[in-house]
């Protein structure tokens, strides 16, 4: 399991590639493009949005389950051992 937390200035994406890269032992260049599991640029418009609005979205990428919330954290863990 990997959890990141929003960094000011750091762009969401890097940080989802990167969380899935340390739960899944690859290398953040050897995953596929994030843009294939969830629209990147709708995500990033929810982060950065008005802060009043509380969400959770989760989505596989890599074979890795991976939750993204309001409160800036991005935990991903193995696929298989989610059941999802």
């Amino acid at each position: 399991m990997s959890e990141r937390s929003w960094e000011d200035g750091t762009d969401p994406g890097v940080t989802i590639v990167e969380a899935v890269a340390d739960a899944s032992g690859r290398r953040p260049r050897d995953l596929p493009p994030l843009q294939r599991a969830v629209d990147v640029d709708a995500l990033e418009a929810l982060l950065t949005g008005d802060g009043g609005t509380r969400f959770r979205v989760e989505f596989r990428y890599a074979d890795v389950h991976v939750v993204v919330d309001r409160d800036a954290v991005v935990a991903s863990e193995p696929a298989a051992e989610t059941g999802r």
